[in-house]
């Protein structure tokens, strides 16, 4: 009797750890690993042997439970301006990726500007700073982007003739520079998150391109400025047209007019304008919603180039319409398009 009471006892004390192992291995398991990194010598060790290059770390982060590996940032010595990024396994120490030899095409690029910094200075830049240290090139893989602080707070859009001036003067001076650059990288402000960085693609400008074929470039690449443009141009006209039921405006924003895409003539071809329109407006049974309707897609058609995509939405507070481009020529008249889209 007491040799199976000795076993059940035993049974259930088995059972009674296996229970606490099971629920305390992942803590353990936490403790164990997230005092595992790789050590520098490491990354020393490394560089010394596929490069002969001998490294200062930098900075170092070790994930050892999620990713399973330790990054570090490190510079040759001597050469504060070629940082790179090594990341091992914390597994087995093996290498999971490096850009050396990026970081050292990177800083061959950023040396050619050399001479260059006085008159980008003049032109109100400066190399913008990242974690309290000076770093005016961000390098992925192949990607290298000018890294930049405006001296006074830039806002775009509206781009100021003058700053329109002073980012054409700043692309000029790089691709004349011969430094292979992708993109211009402004920083928006050090302090506040509310004002946008504002970047600028150089793939395709050219060395014979004027001012207005650079801005046509930029408001491809940034075609909020192409609405930019028609909002102040429509700005005075639409207030014309206006009446107590319905406004060219969207509540909490300033701007109403949207651009989805700009040809390389500088035109949106595409836009979204929004309405709002007088509560419990939206309706068919309104009997001034025909007339408004008209007079705004008049306005619209005489106001854009043949072919434009327009799409426009209305809001009274409450409901919505969306009225696409389509929509206008699926119907014959406006009272079939109300009768299709607005509620009874």
């Amino acid at each position: 009797m007491k040799k199976k009471i000795f076993i059940t006892l035993g049974l259930v004390c088995l059972v009674i750890l296996g229970i606490v192992g099971w629920i305390a291995y992942p803590f353990l398991a936490f403790f164990y690993y997230a005092s595992d990194s790789v050590s520098d010598d490491v990354a020393k060790s490394y560089m010394k042997e596929h490069y002969n290059v001998e490294i200062t770390v930098v900075d170092k982060y070790s994930n050892a439970i999620e990713l399973g590996e330790t990054t570090f940032t490190v510079m040759p010595k001597g050469e504060e301006n070629k940082k790179f990024t090594m990341v091992f396994s914390t597994t087995d120490d093996s290498l999971i990726s490096e850009n050396y030899v990026s970081a050292v095409k990177a800083n061959q690029e950023l040396d050619k500007l050399d001479k260059e910094w006085s008159a980008i200075d003049k032109l109100g830049f400066k190399p913008a700073k990242e974690n309290g240290e000076e770093q005016a090139l961000f390098v992925f893989e192949n990607f290298k982007a000018l890294n930049l602080m405006p001296k006074e707070e830039i806002k775009a859009p509206p781009l100021k003739d003058e700053d329109l001036d002073r980012f054409y003067q700043l692309a000029v001076i790089i691709i004349n520079s011969g430094a292979k650059i992708d993109n211009i990288h402004i920083r928006g402000s050090e302090d506040d998150e509310s004002i946008q960085d504002f970047v600028m693609e150089l793939t395709n400008l050219n060395k014979n391109d004027t001012k207005e074929d650079f801005f046509i470039m930029l408001k491809q690449q940034h075609p909020e400025l192409a609405a930019y443009e028609i909002q102040t141009a429509w700005k005075n006209d639409v207030r014309k047209i206006e009446n107590e039921r319905f406004q060219f405006q969207l509540e909490g924003f300033e701007k109403w007019i949207f651009c989805d895409f700009v040809e390389e003539n500088g035109v949106c071809s595409s836009l979204h304008i929004c309405l709002e329109y007088a509560k419990d407006g939206l309706v068919q049974s309104n009997p001034h919603l025909r007339n408004d309707l008209e007079i705004i897609f008049n306005f619209i058609d005489k106001n854009t180039l043949p072919g434009t995509m327009t799409d426009i939405s209305f809001s009274d507070g409450q409901d919505e319409v969306f009225i696409r481009h389509d929509d206008r020529t699926a119907y014959q008249n406006t009272d079939e398009l109300i009768e299709a889209l607005f509620v009874e």
